[in-house]
């Protein structure tokens, strides 16, 4: 009997594509979300499929699926009979829509006085007929704002940063406002031409800080190039050589995770803000994706007299030749996610955990987790079994 197994973040299924699904008398999906049209549904079930999933739709459809992705909807194109999926619709004309028989997408902007004579799955957002729409994150200049008609309305689902304060004052001189889905902005200017602004949410930033909007990484020779107080809208890492230079700030916020070797903690803990503090000895070691360890490289750092905490977010494979005498470098770890070890040194590995989320399992060189693109990938476990590992499984 032909097997498929399906692991993925996200499921969309509106077509039961006979050419692929045919092949397989058993069907499992196991997904965070599913959602699949009623008709393919009945029908995959009828073949043997199970789902197992935290949150399962089934929607009804109408009309022929069609993939239009990111789109604007201008009236140029007639849609009628047609079911648009996407990921963010922007509807510029009324008429762009008619004889059209349904929407799944992400967002869909359209216009104030729009009225839908079908059902749309997803966030809709209504904007007023004399808005000019924009999409992707704005950093108000003066430059920026010398652009800008006098008294337009600015409208827009993402990030706007105010922390120019003579950009803002130039915006709010011209007669200009915006909405936005985030607004970033220091509090005194906040207080002064709050008004010129409309958000969803705001982030108001402390004055006197110097505003990172990024991950940063603190070490003895880059320090010196940021001011005594900080704000970082990211993760920071601040490097064990840190010692004396830690002394030049005197505050430091940080919107994500702060990984603080313990020589500095004390201090940190007097200046520090953060989401998360996560303490660390030695070298921070850190995975984010997928990557494999050799023996090579930890018998190089042994050598070397190095000692790491590993930090990983993903999927971690220790080579199958990985020993426990190898491990010595490592003093502490934490992982979230996938962690594939020798058999001969999964009992060295478990006592250096300090912190554990997903699966540690024995390294087998014949798995696959994936493509580490993100993309999807087949593995054979048996020549009637199949699997795909991806993040986002569709068929339209």
């Amino acid at each position: 009997m032909a097997k498929l197994n399906v692991n993925a973040g996200r499921v969309l299924v509106l077509t039961n594509d006979k050419d692929f699904f045919g092949e397989f008398d058993k069907i499992n999906f196991n997904a965070g979300n599913a959602t699949f049209s009623k008709k393919a549904y009945d029908e995959l079930i009828k073949q043997g499929m199970n789902v197992n999933t935290g949150k399962l739709d089934i929607i009804e459809i109408i009309g022929d699926p069609i993939d239009v992705g990111d789109t604007i909807l201008d009236g140029s194109v007639d849609n009628s009979g047609k079911y648009l999926v996407g990921g963010r619709i922007q509807v510029t004309d009324v008429n762009a829509l008619k004889g059209v028989t349904g929407i799944y997408a992400h967002t869909v902007l359209v216009p104030e006085e729009l009225r839908f004579d079908f059902k749309v799955e997803g966030n809709v957002y209504y904007y007023p007929k004399d808005a000019v729409i924009w999409q992707g994150r704005i950093k108000l200049s003066e430059k920026y704002v010398a652009k800008l008609d006098e008294g337009v309305f600015l409208w827009t689902l993402d990030e706007v940063d105010a922390l120019d304060s003579k950009a803002v004052a130039a915006l709010n001189a011209k007669g200009i406002t915006i909405r936005c889905g985030h607004l970033l902005i220091y509090e005194s200017i906040e207080k002064q031409y709050g008004n010129s602004f409309k958000a969803d949410n705001s982030e108001i930033i402390p004055n006197g800080f110097e505003y990172i909007n990024d991950d940063l990484t603190l070490n003895a020779n880059n320090a010196i190039i940021y001011s005594d107080k900080i704000y970082v809208n990211g993760d920071l890492i601040i490097n064990e050589d840190m010692n004396e230079a830690f002394s030049a700030f005197n505050e430091i916020i940080v919107t994500g995770e702060a990984y603080v070797p313990y020589n500095i903690i004390k201090q940190w803990k007097e200046i520090g803000t953060a989401c998360e503090v996560i303490p660390y000895k030695g070298l921070l070691w850190m995975v984010n994706g997928k990557e494999t360890i050799t023996s090579g490289q930890l018998k190089a750092a042994n050598n070397d007299g190095l000692k790491y905490t590993l930090v990983c977010n993903g999927v971690l494979d220790f080579g199958g030749d990985v020993t426990s005498a190898d491990l010595n470098c490592i003093v502490a770890i934490s992982y979230n996610g996938v962690v594939r070890v020798p058999d001969q040194a999964i009992p060295i590995f478990k006592s250096k955990v300090i912190e554990g989320n997903g699966v540690l399992k024995p390294f087998k060189p014949e798995e696959e987790e994936g493509s580490a693109d993100g993309g999807w990938s087949w593995t054979d476990d048996e020549d009637d079994e199949q699997n795909i590992n991806t993040g986002y499984f569709v068929r339209i």
